[in-house]
């Protein structure tokens, strides 16, 4: 009963954070002696938000003159951020465990050092790098390797939006993994293993693998977590039709102040757009889980 009660009680605390940090646009306003706190534009908007269930105008809002039904509109942005955040996971995943399997038994420091350096690069710096190099490909050869960015829906960027979100979660697991595969090798079944003269594959895939994937298991959490987190810069630079694009391009549609408010701040749609990333994070939080476990199940069954 004691993990009920934890998820219950991250899923409120999640909740909660989530309608504060939406309601944190409305707190700052300005007046005539600069800027100024005010307590009583945050209250009223979760007031307001939570009364509008019933009539279900906390699920409407604006993209222009147009209204639109946020249950009629979001599946569209999120089975976008969900199809690229879970078809990186999974490749992420493979390509680290295996990449941090075969590096704990790279002897060359500098071949380490370069993959740890480039897992400390900045997930937007990364992205501006890779569009620059096919720009400049481009330029030089007149072969067009990967879209930049998307032009429209019917003509999404596909190859660089899915190389970045593959990398850095694969670069993660692969640091992650090659520690534990240090702890592994030194166990008694891998020198019996070693000693009975089992093929290094073998012995690796079927003894190494099963015993490393519960340490990745723990830190799913934190995983998934990163992989949500890129979605923001990912979808913006690419112009990606996803959660994010939903939220920029219609939940702060100005940054004009009217009377000292946010004239153009949509705050239900900012709390209804962070719900579903919570949704998100959850259902992404499951694949990931269920893969590790069926991987588990079928190399223990070997």
């Amino acid at each position: 009963m004691n993990w009920m009660w934890k998820i219950a009680l991250g899923l409120v605390t999640a909740i909660v954070c989530s309608i504060v940090f939406a309601a944190l646009p409305l707190l700052v306003q300005t007046g005539r002696d600069g800027l100024a706190l005010n307590w009583s534009a945050p209250a009223h908007a979760i007031a307001d938000y939570f009364r509008g269930w019933e009539s279900g105008a906390s699920f409407r809002f604006r993209t222009g003159k147009t209204e639109h039904l946020f249950f009629d509109q979001i599946w569209g942005y999120a089975t976008v951020s969900l199809q690229y955040s879970a078809l990186a996971a999974l490749v992420g995943t493979t390509l680290g465990v295996l990449a941090g399997v075969r590096m704990a038994g790279v002897r060359k420091l500098w071949v380490k050092q370069s993959l740890e350096l480039l897992a400390l690069i900045p997930d937007f710096i990364l992205i501006l790098w890779l569009q620059l190099a096919v720009v400049v490909i481009y330029k030089q050869t007149g072969w067009r390797m990967a879209k930049v960015a998307s032009l429209s829906v019917d003509d999404p960027a596909i190859l660089l939006p899915l190389l970045t979100m593959t990398l850095i979660p694969a670069l993660y697991i692969m640091r992650s993994v090659s520690v534990h595969t240090h702890q592994v090798l030194t166990e008694d079944y891998m020198l019996t293993a070693k000693a009975k003269g089992l093929p290094r594959l073998y012995a690796y895939l079927y003894h190494v693998v099963p015993n490393v994937l519960p340490f990745l298991k723990a830190e799913l959490h934190k995983l998934t977590a990163i992989i949500v987190g890129n979605l923001f810069i990912m979808e913006y630079l690419f112009n990606l039709r996803g959660l994010t694009k939903l939220l920029l391009s219609s939940g702060f549609t100005t940054t004009n102040l009217t009377n000292g408010m946010f004239s153009g701040y949509q705050f239900n749609l900012t709390v209804n757009c962070f719900f579903v990333f919570m949704l998100l994070y959850m259902v992404l939080y499951g694949i990931m889980l269920s893969y590790i476990r069926v991987i588990e199940k079928r190399l223990r069954h070997e």
